[in-house]
């Protein structure tokens, strides 16, 4: 099974995050889009799910997204003006961040639907591969965001947040490998599917620094 496609050399994105991050008003703008993805993650947990099947780990997942996207904000408003909204103009290629979410959870659907499952069932299942894809990502993402926090000597750490999503991580993995035959050919397809998506997220992040 192969692991995250490297889509985006190391290098680029730390040249990336370091112009953002030198820029208070995209910085700004950049927290809070992480913001918005961490609370559409926890919204998506809280909406997908029957409620007859939310356990302690569904609620701790959603409470710890939730929580994320709260400290992303919170942040927002150390480095420029508190953004209250996710409107559009508060955001840093929001549009493009929403569809990258959408489209995510879309072909996460498509790849799980030819399952034997019943239908809630087929949606923790959905959950779950989801939330794989996405923490893979998040972990690429915010261990350079990380270090080029530190570089550039902003005043908070994301060492909480990794922390926690690592652990989202494994239980993904670990639940995912006991649970579906197909796991390793079904993860070599989404990786391949998040990676152009991703890519197109990127391109458009890109154009607005």
């Amino acid at each position: 099974m192969t692991s995250l496609k490297t889509d985006i050399a190391k290098t680029e994105m730390e040249e990336t995050l370091t112009k953002i991050v030198k820029n208070p008003t995209l910085h700004n703008k950049f927290l809070n889009t992480i913001s918005f993805l961490e609370h559409m993650g926890s919204r998506k947990i809280l909406s997908t799910q029957d409620i007859r099947d939310m356990s302690e780990s569904l609620l701790r997942h959603a409470s710890e997204e939730a929580r994320h996207a709260h400290f992303f904000k919170k942040m927002a408003g150390k480095i420029g003006q508190m953004p209250e909204t996710y409107e559009w103009e508060n955001l840093l290629a929001g549009y493009s961040a929403f569809h990258y979410f959408q489209n995510l959870d879309l072909m996460v659907q498509r790849g799980v639907e030819d399952s034997q499952l019943t239908n809630r069932q087929f949606h923790y299942r959905c959950y779950q591969y989801t939330s794989l894809i996405i923490e893979e990502r998040a972990g690429w993402l915010y261990h350079i965001y990380r270090d080029v926090l530190a570089n550039n000597g902003n005043p908070f750490s994301l060492d909480g947040v990794i922390a926690e999503e690592e652990k989202h991580l494994e239980d993904a993995i670990h639940s995912l490998q006991n649970a579906d035959d197909d796991f390793e050919s079904r993860m070599d397809f989404f990786r391949k599917g998040e990676s152009d998506l991703f890519l197109r997220y990127y391109g458009k992040l890109k154009e607005k620094i």
